[in-house]
């Protein structure tokens, strides 16, 4: 099961490969049904010390670049379809990745799919 983390304007989400790329099939499954929105329950037994734990990710389909956002014990994730489709990829991961590998998800100046407001996430292998 993935791991969410929240602490000082970072997200971090972490899995093994496979539980990854499962994110990576949902956030395509979401935009080729036309559904608006999914849940994907994390991990909720571990000690994220020194961070805050999350329990869920939403991934919601909406105008506008992709933004991450924390509300209450939740990671948001909301964003127009073809930014999402984008945003899918940074979870694939091949099963022969090793642990410590992860990808940057962040706003920079001139960015096209990412929100000014966004938190800055780390995806990575556990």
């Amino acid at each position: 099961m993935i791991q969410i983390r929240y602490g000082q304007d970072e997200i971090n989400i972490t899995g093994i490969p496979e539980e990854l790329r499962s994110i990576r099939h949902q956030i395509l499954n979401l935009l080729q049904i036309h559904e608006v929105q999914v849940d994907i329950s994390a991990d909720a037994n571990f000690d994220p010390a020194p961070y805050n734990r999350l329990d869920s990710l939403l991934i919601c389909q909406a105008i506008g670049a992709v933004k991450f956002s924390v509300s209450a014990n939740f990671l948001k994730v909301e964003g127009e379809a073809s930014k999402l489709a984008v945003l899918a990829e940074c979870f694939n991961f091949s099963d022969s990745s090793r642990r410590g590998l992860h990808s940057h998800v962040e706003y920079y100046q001139g960015h096209e799919w990412i929100a000014s407001d966004s938190i800055p996430c780390v995806i990575g292998v556990r």
